[in-house]
């Protein structure tokens, strides 16, 4: 992955709920796994009504560290607003731990 790349996904209704997917597998080289626990942290980058609780966006996390990906769940918020969520995953490499950032709107 271009470490600068980010994931902009599709815009979603506040009265959604979606399942976004960040893939890990393209920098897991042979030998090297995902382990732990994902974080996840969520902070608000546009829109008018300022979210007090941006974080209270995910509703759930799951890990697929053999298959290289994490799924998180989130709810529609507030309308007008853009997201970034912020995954971050150790691995089995002490000094390699992965980060991807994905971009929502919500309509």
């Amino acid at each position: 992955m271009n470490r600068e790349q980010i994931y902009d996904f599709d815009p979603m209704s506040v009265e959604e709920s979606v399942v976004l997917r960040f893939p890990f597998d393209d920098e897991l080289v042979p030998g090297v796994t995902l382990t732990g626990t994902p974080a996840v942290t969520v902070t608000q980058v546009a829109g008018g009504t300022t979210d007090p609780t941006p974080q209270d966006l995910v509703a759930d996390v799951t890990d697929y560290p053999a298959n290289g990906f994490v799924e998180v769940a989130i709810l529609g918020r507030f309308k007008s607003a853009t997201y970034e969520i912020r995954v971050t995953h150790p691995t089995s490499n002490p000094l390699l731990r992965l980060c991807r950032i994905g971009h929502i709107s919500v309509f």
